[in-house]
């Protein structure tokens, strides 16, 4: 018994002894491998977070768009309103004859519509120069000639019995003077800056900085 306590003691003499010379050996061998493995996880972060753009930086690069199929595809748009102008007209006409008088009092109502045509636009409408479009454009116009809305027309006054013939007459007086109040200088001013304001932001959206304007007249 003596002797097994004996060989136990020894043992464990050598293990104590085992650990202190190999312990820091262990430790040593431990800290080069952290140090290694850390020193290329570091660098590993540290480039990925150079190379990575700043999160408050945000890139928008807008291709510049020309092609032959989107131009082409504006021309298809066709008519274009930038204003409507709701008028009305009134027009009369009196007659004298043998057996009495006639009068008539007529009320029309419409809706003008100016805009353009984009089918009349010209093969070189549009230039592009570097990140600018020029564009060229046709005039307002009236794009409904048909405006009067003959269901709202109203018989205000009617004494007699008028013909289709003065009828018609009427009609086209009530036509012309609606156009020129629909096409007076403000209207046409009007219509004509909300035409620049629609293809700006179109061009803009193709790409271009920026839009020039020219006119036919």
């Amino acid at each position: 018994m003596g002797k097994l306590l004996h060989g136990i003691g020894w043992f464990l003499r050598q293990m104590n002894w085992a650990y202190r010379l190999f312990l820091p050996i262990l430790l040593i061998v431990l800290l080069l491998v952290l140090l290694f493995a850390g020193d290329r996880i570091g660098l590993k972060f540290c480039r990925s977070w150079q190379e990575a753009e700043p999160l408050a930086a945000v890139k928008h690069e807008t291709e510049i768009a020309e092609t032959p199929d989107e131009i082409k595809a504006v021309r298809q748009i066709g008519q274009w309103e930038f204003l409507s102008v709701q008028t009305e007209e009134l027009v009369e006409r009196h007659e004298s004859r043998l057996l009495g008088e006639k009068h008539l009092v007529r009320i029309y109502y419409g809706t003008v519509r100016l805009g353009m045509d984009t089918a009349d636009f010209s093969d070189d409408w549009f230039a592009a120069k570097g990140d600018t479009a020029v564009l060229t454009l046709p005039p307002i116009e009236i794009l409904n000639e048909d405006f009067i809305d003959e269901a709202r027309t109203l018989t205000f006054y009617e004494e007699g019995t008028f013909d289709a013939t003065t009828k018609q007459a009427m009609y086209a007086e009530a036509a012309a003077a609606m156009k020129a109040r629909a096409q007076s200088a403000h209207n046409l001013k009007q219509a004509k800056a909300a035409a620049h304001r629609h293809f700006k932001a179109l061009f803009q959206a193709f790409g271009f900085k920026t839009v020039e304007f020219k006119h036919t007249r």
